[in-house]
Order: structure tokens, then sequence, then C-alpha cells
């Protein structure tokens, strides 16, 4: 049986105001993705000073992006039970306490605990998967591709802020003294939570419940489902080793660290102006279309940076191009796409649709 949704609220409280939601939701994806993408600064200090190999922190890079992925579902599905302000609050706790034990991380095993286990399921809370959707359900649907294509671009703007504010403070710090800041930093978002409280939002149509296992057998049974997942495993080849190995590439190649830098934060600056454009062509577009081609024209740039003779124009040129399609993919999906559907009552999931698709 389906219930009709009431209209969205009317209050003028300013924490429900579209902008504070929206300023409150990437300014936390600004600190969780902003942190990620220079996590690079920091391999080559640390594991110098350490005695570690570069394979051991991309080790625990490594594990960190599979452990968001496989945590992302069971993040959503609290979310749902719970609220997203709660996930969000206990993800930025989180995000601190592991970078705070990257800092302190004596041996290789507590770096993967700290960098890749309890960083991978905080990014899992903070990042697009349940702030995205959160937006999706507190703003109303006439300015949801403004929300999420704005919310994108004050995220970008606080990962661009990170680039050279990390490289600041392990120049003048140290690489330990830098990660406490950026774990103090976390902590101190927590307040920005607080909106992002969507329990009270109207959800729509109610669909029916199925047992947790049928459920998954049907989008197993999807071929939509498999493709949006080979898709995302490019994506996380892409991202996450052009923002993990990039800087040490660049040393290992004659550029210089300054150039390392100035590829991140344009690749970060030139993400803002993707990110809002893909999520105002998203409103209007074929989102399943403009995913393909935030792909293609990736894996494009990708070779021509290869193939082309290495120089700070050609890093720069590359930087410019792959961060306008950085962040382009989460505007191309629906919200539903970064995790699985909601727990309706426990044990159950709501029925999937019997034509599942990325986007209409």
């Amino acid at each position: 049986m389906q219930s009709i949704s009431p209209p969205f609220p009317t209050s003028r409280a300013w924490w429900t105001r579209a902008w504070v939601l929206v300023l409150a939701g990437g300014l936390v994806m600004g600190l969780a993705l902003g942190v990620r993408h220079v996590q690079g600064l920091f391999m080559l200090p640390m594991t110098q000073d350490r005695g570690w190999t570069r394979e051991t922190f991309a080790l625990a890079l490594a594990v960190q992006n599979l452990v968001w992925g496989l945590a992302q579902p069971f993040t959503g599905m609290l979310a749902d039970r719970f609220g997203a302000s709660r996930v969000v609050a206990v993800g930025l706790l989180l995000y601190a306490l592991g970078l705070a034990g990257m800092a302190w991380a004596p041996s290789a095993l507590a770096l993967v605990l700290a960098c890749g286990v309890c960083i991978g399921i905080a990014l899992s809370g903070t990042a697009f998967g349940v702030v995205y959707a959160a937006l999706s359900r507190l703003v109303p649907p006439e300015r949801r591709g403004w929300a999420l294509g704005l919310a994108g671009a004050v995220g970008g703007l606080g990962q661009f802020a990170l680039v050279p504010g990390a490289q600041g403070l392990i120049a003048g710090w140290g690489w330990a003294a830098a990660l406490g800041i950026l774990s103090v930093t976390a902590a101190l978002l927590l307040p920005l939570a607080w909106p992002l409280n969507d329990r009270s939002a109207p959800t729509g149509p109610q669909a029916d419940v199925l047992p947790l296992g049928r459920a998954v057998r049907e989008a197993f049974a999807q071929p939509g489902f498999w493709l949006l997942n080979l898709g995302f495993l490019a994506c996380g080849f892409q991202l996450a080793f052009i923002a993990s190995h990039l800087p040490a590439y660049l040393l290992d190649r004659g550029l210089r660290a300054t150039d390392g830098v100035a590829a991140l934060a344009i690749i970060a600056l030139t993400n803002v102006a993707g990110t809002y454009a893909a999520g105002l062509l998203g409103a209007r577009w074929s989102r399943k279309r403009l995913l393909a081609g935030v792909y293609l024209a990736r894996s494009a740039a990708m070779a021509l940076f290869l193939l082309v003779p290495l120089s700070s124009a050609s890093l720069y040129a590359f930087a410019a191009a792959m961060g306008l399609l950085w962040r382009a993919w989460p505007a191309c999906c629906r919200p539903r796409a970064f995790w699985m559907p909601c727990w309706s009552a426990p044990g159950t999931w709501p029925t999937p649709p019997r034509r599942a698709r990325c986007a209409p």
C-alpha cells in the first residue's frame, strides 16, 4: 500500500533554510573529501620518518577505499533508521580519531587501522553518500539539482583550501602536527551535522518491504546494478590513484614538490565549477549519458597525460581537465545509488524496482 507524501515543511527556522543545509553539507564534504584529497602529501614525509615503504602507506589507503565501499550500505541503512545528522556526527568523530591515530601510529598495522579502517568508515558517513541523500530529502524536488550542485561546489572550495593548508602545515609544523590540527578541525565541524536532520523530511510513497536476502538477490539480478558498480570501480581507480600517488610520481619524474601541490589545488578548484555544472546538467539531461561521458572524458585525459611529454604545462592542463570531471559523477546518479535501499522494518528492505537504473 502506498501513502501520499505530505508537502515539504514551510518552517522558517534558520537551520532549515536551503542555504544553511547546502553550506553545512558542503563544508562536511569539503573536510571529508579534502583530507582524503591531500593524503598523498603525507606519503613521503611519513614513510621517511617512520622507515616504512611507500607500499605500506599505499596499503593503508587501499584498505581505506575498500572499507569505505563496504561500509557505505550499512551507514546508509543507519542514516535511514536514525537520521543523517547522527551518522554525520559519528562520522566526523571517527574522522578525528583516525587522523589522530595516523599521527600517533607506531607501526604499519596501527596505520592501517587508523587510516584504513577508521577513516574508511568515517568517509562512508561524511561524504556524498549520506550528505547528498539527506539534502535530496530536505530540499524540495524543484531545487534538488541546485542544492546538490552547490553543495558539491562548496565542498570543492573546502577541498581546494585544504591543499595549500595541509602543505603549509607540513612545511611549518611537521606532518604529525598537521594531522593533529586536521583532527581537531574535524571535531570542530560537529555542529554542522545538526541541520542535516532528515528524520522529519517527507519520504514520498513507501514501497512494499522484502526480506533482506531477497532484496539483495533482486538487485544482483539487475544488469544496471552491475554496470553501475563497474563504473564506480573505474571511478575509484581514477580518483584515488591520482590523489594518493600523483605527488610522489611527479617527484620521481623530476618535477618539484610545488608542482604536485599546485596540481592538487587546480584539481580541487576546477572541481568547484565541474560539480556545480554537473548538478545543473543532471537536472535537465539524461544522467546516465552524462555519467558515461564523465568516465570516457577522464579516461581520455589520463591517456593523453601519459602519452605527451611530462612538463609543468601538461601537468596543469591534465589537472584542470580532471578537476572539471572530478566529482561530477554523484550529481549524475539518483541518491539511492549511493547505498542499497533503506530498512523499513528490522530485517526488511523496500521492494527494489524491476528495472533498476542509475538515472532516468
